[in-house]
């Protein structure tokens, strides 16, 4: 017969027993000296109590458990399961919680390994990693607003029910092998990367035909990996969660200027990626976000950006065709790794205001390629601010449009580019009339007379004069 820990007869009220008594400051560090509560007579505990195996300071908090019970009941009054109190226990299968417990704190049931069932509780919020690799199945998750990062990641649970969640860290049902029923999910407002990945809740998803091809809760794109060819996101879109297009046969995308933020991963292994364009509204981009996308050869990254590889990881690796870059005008640091193994990449234009740019000298002294760099700016004087960049070969070059005049006949097309075949900001004409040109800088002749065509670029504009006949 399973035992379960004989608590509720207890005459005197668990706030009374734990009522603080004067400490050293010192002794607040140190391991409390242990009573049994049925002993009314005993000492006060030194801020903390422990029965049965269970100990529990003097604010309600369930410190360690150190019993070998199957089932274990929690004592009203307490209101958190705290850090790896019961951490890789391989006995307990049940635990009972009363309504007073509000947390589960970090990793406090980490690998329990036969822990299937969590009953009761008032759950509001799951720390990160609580219950990581258990055997959990069961546990009531309706009241929950928080759950942290990787909370149930590798866990047994068949089905979650999220009608109040509001935050969902990285990573938190990732791998959970049984997983293939979630709902709720009405006030979800801020979701990690990876949340469903490795999961038949995500891999079945798409087996229903009543299905979006992208799965939108709440502004965040949390699913679009049966997305192919060319794909334009939702302007209802405001974030693309982590994953969310892994592996998709997406040929080109455009990211519209509600999107503010990418997650990792978001766009990882794309085979068929060849174009994407995101406006100016982007302002994070998680790590190996466009990694291994082996057909990519253009990239218009957001003028918001203010860093890259910050995290010590690139956005853009092993791109293998990828061979001109144009860094946006907003950017301030470059950091380690940012094109690792783009071994076609050999142009790229710089920005004035880069300040930071420790990956393209990581790069650069660790090339496997031996390529030759040739690096554009808008003022040669840059090169006083960029001399490392000149090793190795490389060399800087001033940035221009390939011609400055162009004549064309009525109904012709010419591609006005720069030298760099850098991505203008803006392209104007002054006579649409007479010649107009598109967002990547092709000339569209209309009728007989002349025209300046400006493109602007990190606040510099450069002119092309035109003459249509």
């Amino acid at each position: 017969m399973k035992k379960i820990i004989p608590l509720a007869f207890l005459t005197v009220s668990l706030a009374a027993i734990m009522q603080p008594t004067s400490l050293r400051p010192e002794a607040c560090t140190t391991k409390p000296q242990m009573i049994a509560m049925q002993n009314k007579k005993a000492e006060k505990p030194q801020g903390t109590m422990q029965t049965e195996g269970l100990e529990i300071n003097e604010e309600g908090v369930l410190v360690r458990y150190s019993g070998k019970e199957e089932t274990v009941q929690i004592p009203e009054g307490v209101v958190k399961i705290g850090e790896k109190a019961f951490q890789g226990n391989s006995t307990i299968q049940k635990v009972i919680l009363p309504d007073t417990v509000t947390e589960i704190g970090n990793y406090a049931f980490d690998s329990c390994k036969n822990l299937s069932d969590v009953e009761g509780g008032n759950l509001l919020e799951i720390e990160q990693g609580a219950f990581y690799g258990s055997a959990v199945q069961r546990i009531d998750l309706s009241s929950v607003r928080k759950i942290g990062w990787g909370a149930f990641s590798e866990s047994a649970l068949k089905e979650v029910h999220l009608e109040n969640v509001e935050e969902l860290g990285g990573y938190v049902f990732e791998g959970c092998k049984n997983l293939e029923t979630v709902t709720g999910l009405e006030h979800l407002s801020e979701c990690g990367d990876s949340v469903f990945h490795r999961t038949p809740f995500e891999e079945n998803y798409w087996k229903d035909d009543t299905k979006s091809s992208m799965w939108i809760v709440n502004g965040i794109l949390l699913l679009g990996n049966h997305c192919t060819g060319k794909v334009t996101v939702p302007d209802s879109v405001r974030k693309i969660a982590g994953w969310a297009f892994h592996e998709s046969k997406l040929e080109q995308v455009f990211i519209p200027d509600t999107v503010t933020e990418i997650g990792s991963y978001a766009f990882a292994c794309c085979s068929e990626l060849t174009s994407v364009r995101m406006e100016d509204s982007v302002t994070y981009i998680g790590q190996h976000c466009f990694s291994t996308c082996l057909k990519l050869t253009e990239i218009r990254l957001s003028n918001a950006l203010t860093d890259i590889g910050d995290t010590g990881r690139g956005i853009i690796d092993d791109c293998s065709k990828l061979e001109h870059l144009t860094l946006p005008a907003s950017l301030k640091k470059l950091g380690p790794y940012s094109f690792m193994n783009c071994r076609k990449l050999k142009t790229l234009t710089i920005p004035p205001d880069l300040e930071e740019y420790e990956g393209l000298l990581y790069y650069l002294s660790f090339n496997p390629f031996d390529l030759v760099y040739t690096f554009y700016v808008t003022d040669i004087a840059q090169v006083q601010k960029l001399p490392d960049l000149l090793k190795h070969g490389n060399r800087v070059v001033e940035l221009e449009l390939a011609a400055e005049k162009v004549c064309l006949g009525v109904g012709s097309k010419f591609p006005l580019r720069f030298n760099s075949n850098a991505k203008a900001e803006k392209w104007t004409s002054s006579n649409r009339k007479v010649v107009t040109v598109d967002r990547v800088g092709n000339l569209y002749a209309k009728g007989a007379g002349t025209a300046t065509i400006t493109a602007l670029i990190y606040g510099k504009e450069y002119h092309c004069e035109v003459t249509v006949e």
